[in-house]
């Protein structure tokens, strides 16, 4: 199963180029722990002073186990181009075996 970390633009700004973060795992709690692990997801941003208190945290986590059966961003499969410079790169996929891939989501029009 896939869970979809979303970036919010706390205080007015993005803090890594990644808006979308997706993750791996058999369970909401498993991919939140490995999102926190392994990428640049960090919770809890407004008490611990890091996020905007009128604009809530960043990141939330993942509270239902029913994630994607592939990759996706609002339920829609995520495509990705991989061939854009890394620094326009927006959409991050961790896999179970540790294998990161990113590239900039392609969307759907």
């Amino acid at each position: 199963m896939f869970f979809t970390f979303r970036q919010n633009n706390s205080g007015g700004e993005f803090i890594s180029q990644w808006r979308d973060i997706i993750v791996e795992a058999d369970s909401a709690e498993e991919a939140n722990e490995r999102a926190e692990e392994h990428t640049w997801v960090s919770f809890d941003g407004v008490r611990k002073g890091q996020d905007c208190s009128c604009c809530g945290d960043r990141w939330g986590r993942q509270w239902d186990d029913e994630g994607d059966e592939v990759p996706s961003v609002w339920g829609v499969p995520v495509e990705l181009d991989t061939t854009v410079p890394k620094k326009k790169r927006d959409t991050m996929i961790c896999f179970r075996d540790g294998t990161l891939v990113t590239g900039k989501r392609i969307r759907a029009r």
